[in-house]
Formats: structure tokens, sequence, C-alpha cells
């Protein structure tokens, strides 16, 4: 008799990021996100060293098993990355298809009052490879 081999079906991981310029505090900022979009971002206590330091809020989507996380670029005059020195915020999607849900919110964002750019970022190098390796796993 054949072996056979089973496979669970389960989507890949990968994440998406957002970059965002506003002059709001996080915690203002987080309620702005969560009027604007219909999502729940709640204070989350983060593990990881590299992001522990910097405050962090998250959203889980189960519908679509997305996690989202919204990381502040900066504490005091320490900053996440150097190289997104004009980014206040960070917007992460973690799960299958991540870029989309974050194109889609893109244009809600910018509608929010205070912000002054949303971009999205390429995770190919840098922090953001660094931070896309440990969060997709």
């Amino acid at each position: 008799m054949a072996k056979t081999v089973h496979q669970l079906d389960v989507p890949l991981r990968n994440a998406a990021f957002l970059g965002i310029s506003c002059a709001e505090s996080i915690l203002r900022f987080s309620w702005l996100l969560n009027k604007q979009l219909g999502a729940d971002f709640v204070y989350a206590e983060q593990s990881h060293e590299l992001i522990s330091p910097f405050a962090t809020f998250q959203f889980f989507d189960e519908e679509a098993a997305l996690h989202f996380l919204l990381i502040s670029n900066k504490v005091e005059e320490t900053r996440l990355s150097l190289a997104l020195k004009n980014i206040d915020y960070i917007l992460v999607c973690i799960g299958p298809d991540a870029d989309k849900p974050l194109l889609r919110w893109s244009n809600r964002v910018k509608q929010i009052e205070g912000v002054v750019g949303c971009y999205p970022l390429l995770s190919d190098k840098g922090i953001l490879k660094k931070l896309a390796t440990i969060l997709a796993k």
C-alpha cells in the first residue's frame, strides 16, 4: 500500500506595512483609527525585545484571520528606524494576503484629521525585514 502524505490547508502568513505621519498621540490616534475603520485596537504588551520599548496597539480580525499592529516609531529620542524618521506610526497587517486590507485602509486613514501622510512601506530590508520575519512566525 502506498504511503499517503497529508498537508494542512493553512494559508501562508506574511506581513505588510503602512507608514503614517500624524501629530496625535498613539492613544488618540488608535481611537481615531477605531472610529474611522470600525476596528478595535487595544493596548498590547509586546514580548519581543525589538519592539517592546515602543507603544503598541493590536486588533484581531478573526473573520479574515488577520492580526493588525499599530506601533509607535518613537519613544523619547529613540526611533524604531532612523530611516523612517518622518513616520510617526507603523501599521502592520499579518496574515494571508496582508497587503490587500492595508491598501483598502490607506485611503480611509488619509481621511483622518491630523494625518499628514500614509505610505505603503517595503519590507525587503532593514528593520522592517526583521519585523516581518519576527511577526509572521
